[in-house]
């Protein structure tokens, strides 16, 4: 996550702990377009007051963060195509340069959750 996500992430959580809670969902909805940016939001707000912030930043990244993807990727086949480098990661998945070994060619394929 940038900067920049965790700076927005902040706001909407403060923002929505201004709200009751049973307005809390519709307000993350009108501020943030970002489902995974809610994600991470709803994760703080479901943690009871508190206990969360007292763990520090570990605590949260831990509560928040989504597994690694297996970190021996590169080199397995799928199908047609053997995957090479992981090239970013985000909410929907992992986009990884493969080979195309019928074709000769480099592809990109994402793998999703």
């Amino acid at each position: 996550m940038t900067a920049d996500e965790w700076t927005a992430v902040e706001a909407m959580f403060h923002g929505a702990r201004e709200h009751a809670e049973a307005d809390r969902d519709a307000f993350l909805e009108r501020t943030c377009p970002d489902p995974g940016l809610r994600r991470h939001v709803r994760a703080l707000l479901a943690q009871e007051d508190g206990d969360l912030l007292r763990e520090g930043l570990h605590g949260v990244v831990a509560a928040i963060a989504e597994p690694e993807p297996p970190a021996h990727r590169e080199g397995q086949r799928l199908g047609a195509y053997v995957l090479g480098p992981r090239l970013g990661a985000g909410a929907m998945g992992d986009v990884y340069r493969a080979r195309d070994v019928g074709l000769g060619r480099d592809v990109a394929i994402k793998l999703l959750p």
